[in-house]
C-alpha cells in the first residue's frame, strides 16, 4: 500500500465490520500517525501512537501539543505552516525520544522523524495528517549524548547512580536519581563491610547528597517548562510578524551590517529573484527589476548615518513603489537595516488623473466652479477670473450675484429642482456686463453626487457664447438683407423688363391704327401722323437698349461678385495709364449726371499715373463709384472727381452731397446688399452690389477703399488708393487697318436670339449665315468658309465644342477664327473652350461693342 492509497482510506463512516477491517490494516501496515486540525485539535489517531500520545490529563486542554514531548511542539507547530504554504509533505530532522508506557516515560529512547501532510477534508478544513518514523529502542544510557553531570566525591564504598542522559519526557536533560535499594546504591557482596558508624555517616551523606540533586532536578524542570513555554510564545509571536508581514502589501527585507539577507517576504522574493536557500548570501549579488542604481550605496549610507530614507522608485514594468530604508536597532545599536517597497502604482495614476482633470479644469476657457447645497460658490477657476473679471474673492458669495437682477428667482429653482431630480439644468442665454463690454453667457448647472447617490454640491459650467449670438444676429441679419436682395431684384429686373416689353410691342406696331377701337364718336379727336409713329418706335428703341444695358448690368455684377467671392476672377494685367481709364468711365458716365440734373466737376492728375492691372477692371470701379454718387444726390446736387498723386499711389476721391452715410452703417457699406434705405428714387434701381464689387477689385489690386461720411444729409466721400509702378506701358506699332472680316456664321439654336444677332450684325454692314443647331451648322461653315464663326455652346445634337473640335480637324477650315457664345463665365468655362479650339469666349447677353472690339483685334 502507497502512501496515497494510506491517504485515501476512510477514517470515519461505513459499517463496524469495514470500520474494524480498516483500523486493523492501518495498525499493521501504517506507521504511528495523528490527524489534527491547523490549531492542532485532534481528529483522529492511527497505528501505535499511545508510545508518544499519553492519555490526556485532566489539566490538558484542546491543544495536542499539550500531550506530546515538547521536543515534538516546534517541529509539528513548524512543519503544519509549511505544509499550508506549499501543499506539500513536510518532514522534520529525526529528533531523540523516549517513549511513553502509560503517563510515564520509559526508559526507552528512539530516534524520531515526523512527516506531515496536508489533507483537505469533506467541508473544505485544510487537516494534516503527522506520521511518526522512528528508529528500534535503545537504552538510553547507550544512545542519547552524554551531559554533565556534578562529580561528588567517592568513600571506600562506592554508591551506584542511576543515570538518565539525553532528552527526557519533559525534554530536558534529567539529573541523577539515586537508585533504590533494590538495584540501587548498596554495599557489594565481595566489599567489606563498614563500621556501623562510618556506614551511617556515608549514608546520611548520600541522603543529603540526594536531596539536593532532587531539589536542583525539579528546579532544572521549572526552569525547562519555563523556557519552553517562552519558546512556544516566541514561536507563536514569530508565526504572527511572518503572517501579518505576509498578507501586508508591504514587501520587506531584513539585511544585516554587513547587507546579508535574514528575512525577507514573497513580494521581494519576486522583484529580487531570491529563494529560502538565499538567507545569509549578501543582497549586492542579486538583480532586482528595480530602477535604482544607488541602492546599495542609499543601503550602506542608513547604516553609516542611522537615519531613514525614503523616495519613490519605478520597476521595469512601469509600477511605483514608496521605497523605505530603516535603520534597525538593538539594545541601543544598529544591527542592519529593513527595506520596505510599497506599490503606489494605483495611487500614482490617480494622482495623475486628479492633477489632468484638476489643470484641464483650471486651463478651460470656460469658467467652472463649484456651489454647494445653498447655491454658494466653492471654488474658482481661471476661466471664471476671465469670463466674469471677478478673483476668488468671490468664494463664499451667492451665485446669483454673477447673474442679473431678473433671474435671481431662476437660481433658486434651479437648486429646488435639482434637489429633487439630480439632473443637468440650464439657465437661459443672457447678457452681462465686463469692462463695459456685453458678453452672452450661456449656463448648464450639473448635480455633483456622493458615494450614496445623493446631491451634495453642483458643478457651473458658464460659457461665452459672445461670438456664437453674434454669428446668430449676423445670419439673422444676412437673411433678411438676402431677402431683401431677391426683392430688390425682382424689382430691377420687373421694371426694365416691363419697359422693354412695352417697346418692343410699340416698334411692332403698324404705323396705321385701328380706328374702331377708339369708338365713332372718338375719331374726330384722334389724330395720329407718321411722324409721331417714328417717333414712337425711336422711343421704344432707345428705351429698349436703355433698360436692356441696365439688366445686362445687374446680371454682370451678379457674375462678378459670385466671381470674386468663389476667387474665380482672374485680372487681365497690362501696365496702362489710370488717367486714360478714369476718363473713358467720366465719358461712359457722363450723360447719367445730365440727365439726372447733378453738376459733375472732374479734376484730373497732370501727370502720369503707371499702374500694373486690368484696365477694365479699375474702369468698372470709376464706373461704378460714379454712378453710385449720382444715385444718391439729389437733382440740383453735386459730384465731384478729383484724381491726384500722393506717396506713389494713385488717389480717386469721389466726393458727393447727397443723402449721406449713417454712423453705425460706414462699417458694413461694402458688405453685399447693404444700401443706404434713404434713396431718393426706387427707380434709380441697384441691388446693392456695386460697392462691394469695387472694394474686392481695389483690393485684388493691392489698393485700398474708404467711405467717409458726416451722417445722414451730409454727403459722403469714397477714397480710392492704388499702387503706382515704375514700368512702362508696352508702345503698340500696329495701326488699326480696315476690318477684314465682312462674312459671320452665327449658329444658334434659340430662334430669336438668333434671328436678332443676325439682324444687328447686317445693319453694320456684316453678311451673316445662319444655323439652328451643331450638325447644319458644321455643314454650313465647311461649305461657305466665312470670315469668322458665332457659335453657341449649348447646341442640340453636336455642342459648340464638337462643332469646333471638328472644323479644326478639317484642313479647309482649321485656321477660322473660331468665338463661342455661352452663358457661363467661369474660368473652369474658358479653358474648356480653349481646349476645344476656340480663339475667343463672349458672355451672352452678348455685347456688340465687345463683339466688335473682338472682331477688329482679329483685323489687325
Amino acid at each position: 500500500m502507497n502512501q496515497n492509497d494510506r491517504e485515501n482510506l476512510p477514517i470515519e463512516g461505513g459499517d463496524e465490520l469495514t470500520s474494524r477491517v480498516c483500523r486493523t490494516l492501518l495498525e499493521m501496515y501504517m506507521p504511528p500517525a495523528i490527524l489534527m486540525t491547523e490549531r492542532r485539535s485532534l481528529v483522529e489517531t492511527f497505528g501505535d501512537v499511545r508510545q508518544w500520545l499519553p492519555p490526556p490529563d485532566d489539566h490538558v486542554g484542546e491543544d495536542l501539543c499539550d500531550r506530546l514531548a515538547p521536543i515534538f511542539r516546534g517541529p509539528i507547530s513548524a512543519s503544519i505552516r509549511k505544509a499550508k504554504r506549499s501543499g506539500e509533505a513536510v518532514r522534520s530532522a529525526k529528533v531523540n525520544c523516549l517513549t511513553v508506557v502509560g503517563h510515564e516515560p520509559s526508559g526507552m529512547a528512539k530516534q524520531v522523524s515526523l512527516l506531515t501532510r496536508p489533507v483537505a477534508s469533506n467541508n473544505g478544513e485544510m487537516l494534516f495528517m503527522v506520521e511518526f518514523h522512528s528508529s528500534d529502542e535503545q537504552r538510553i544510557d547507550s544512545t542519547l549524548p552524554q551531559h554533565s553531570i556534578p562529580e561528588y566525591p567517592r568513600g571506600d564504598n562506592e554508591v551506584s547512580l542511576e543515570q538518565d542522559h539525553g532528552i527526557g519526557w519533559e525534554g530536558k536533560p534529567t539529573v541523577p536519581k539515586l537508585a533504590p535499594n533494590s538495584g540501587g546504591l548498596q554495599s557489594s557482596d565481595n566489599e567489606k563491610q563498614l563500621p556501623g558508624e562510618e556506614s551511617f555517616v556515608s549514608n546520611e551523606q548520600l541522603r543529603r547528597v540526594n536531596e539536593e540533586l532532587t531539589a536542583v532536578n525539579k528546579e532544572l524542570l521549572s526552569d525547562n517548562a519555563k523556557q519552553q513555554r517562552k519558546i512556544d510564545e516566541l514561536t507563536e509571536l514569530t508565526n504572527d510578524m511572518d503572517n501579518l508581514l505576509n498578507s501586508t502589501d508591504v514587501d520587506t527585507i531584513f539585511l544585516d551590517r554587513q547587507l546579508a539577507i535574514r528575512k525577507f517576504t514573497p513580494g521581494v522574493a519576486e522583484k529580487f529573484h531570491l529563494m529560502r536557500q538565499d538567507i545569509g548570501r549578501n543582497l549586492e549579488s542579486f538583480t532586482s527589476c528595480l530602477e535604482d542604481d544607488d541602492l546599495m550605496s542609499e543601503l550602506r549610507h542608513v547604516l553609516e548615518s542611522e537615519t531613514s530614507f525614503e523616495r519613490e522608485v519605478n520597476d521595469r514594468n512601469g509600477n511605483v513603489y514608496l521605497m523605505r530604508i530603516l535603520p534597525q536597532f538593538s539594545q541601543g545599536s544598529v544591527e542592519g537595516v529593513v527595506l520596505t517597497l510599497v506599490d503606489i502604482t494605483g495611487l500614482k495614476q490617480a494622482q495623475t488623473r486628479l492633477a489632468e482633470l484638476s489643470e484641464i479644469v483650471q486651463q478651460s476657457a470656460d469658467a467652472i466652479f463649484r456651489v454647494d447645497r445653498h447655491g454658494l460658490i466653492r471654488t474658482w477657476n481661471d476661466g471664471a477670473k476671465k469670463l466674469y473679471g471677478r478673483d476668488e474673492s468671490i468664494i463664499g458669495a451667492p451665485l446669483a450675484e454673477l447673474l442679473p437682477d431678473s433671474m435671481h428667482d431662476d437660481v433658486g429653482d434651479i437648486i429646488g429642482a435639482m434637489s429633487v431630480t439630480a439632473r443637468e439644468q440650464r439657465l437661459d442665454t443672457h447678457t452681462i456686463i465686463v469692462d463695459e463690454r456685453k458678453v452672452h453667457v450661456a449656463v448648464s448647472v450639473s448635480p455633483v453626487l456622493n458615494e450614496k447617490r445623493q446631491w451634495v454640491a453642483a458643478s457651473v459650467v458658464a460659457r461665452d457664447v459672445t461670438a456664437r449670438v453674434e454669428a446668430e444676429i449676423e445670419i439673422h441679419e444676412s437673411i433678411e438683407r438676402r431677402d431683401q436682395f431677391l426683392a430688390m431684384l425682382s424689382h430691377e429686373l420687373r421694371n426694365p423688363l416691363g419697359a422693354i416689353i412695352n417697346a418692343a410691342r410699340l416698334v411692332q406696331a403698324d404705323g396705321e391704327m385701328n380706328l374702331d377701337e377708339f369708338g365713332s364718336g372718338a375719331i374726330q379727336d384722334v389724330d395720329v401722323s407718321n411722324s409721331d409713329v417714328e417717333r414712337q418706335r425711336k422711343v421704344a428703341g432707345s428705351v429698349i437698349i436703355r433698360q436692356s444695358d441696365q439688366m445686362s448690368r445687374l446680371l454682370d455684377d451678379l457674375l462678378d461678385v459670385s466671381r470674386i467671392t468663389l476667387g474665380k476672377i482672374e485680372l487681365q494685367r497690362e501696365v496702362f495709364d489710370l488717367r486714360e481709364t478714369i476718363e473713358e468711365a467720366v465719358d461712359a458716365i457722363g450723360v447719367q449726371f445730365s440727365e439726372a440734373g447733378v453738376r459733375f466737376d472732374f479734376e484730373q492728375c497732370d501727370q502720369q499715373l503707371y499702374v500694373d492691372g486690368d484696365p477694365v477692371r479699375l474702369q468698372q470701379v470709376v464706373t461704378n463709384l460714379l454712378r453710385n454718387a449720382c444715385k444718391y444726390t439729389p437733382r440740383g446736387g453735386d459730384v465731384r472727381l478729383t484724381v491726384l498723386c500722393s506717396r506713389g499711389e494713385a488717389v480717386l476721391r469721389v466726393r458727393d452731397t447727397g443723402v449721406g452715410i449713417d454712423h453705425e452703417m460706414i462699417n458694413s457699406i461694402f458688405d453685399m446688399f447693404v444700401q443706404v434705405n434713404s434713396t431718393l428714387e426706387r427707380s434709380q434701381g441697384g441691388i446693392g452690389l456695386g460697392l462691394t464689387l469695387v472694394e474686392a477689385v481695389v483690393t485684388m489690386h493691392g489698393g485700398t477703399i474708404e467711405a467717409y461720411s458726416e451722417g445722414l444729409g451730409e454727403g459722403s466721400e469714397f477714397r480710392v488708393s492704388l499702387p503706382l509702378t515704375r514700368k512702362k506701358p508696352v508702345v503698340k506699332t500696329a495701326s488699326p487697318q480696315e476690318n477684314a472680316i465682312h462674312r459671320i456664321a452665327v449658329v444658334e439654336d434659340l430662334p430669336d436670339a438668333r434671328e436678332m444677332l443676325a439682324g444687328v450684325l447686317r445693319m453694320k454692314g456684316y453678311v451673316v449665315y445662319e444655323a439652328g443647331c451643331g450638325q447644319s451648322g458644321l455643314g454650313l461653315i465647311q461649305r461657305e468658309v466665312p470670315d469668322a464663326c458665332l457659335i453657341d455652346i449649348g447646341l442640340p445634337g453636336l455642342d459648340g465644342y464638337e462643332v469646333a473640335r471638328r472644323l479644326r480637324r478639317d484642313p479647309g477650315t482649321h485656321e477660322l477664327f473660331l468665338i463661342a457664345l455661352t452663358g457661363y463665365g467661369q474660368e473652369s468655362d474658358r479653358k474648356a473652350v480653349r481646349n476645344a479650339g476656340f480663339d475667343q469666349h463672349l458672355v451672352k447677353p452678348l455685347d456688340l461693342d465687345e463683339l466688335e472690339r473682338v472682331l477688329c483685334q482679329q483685323s489687325v
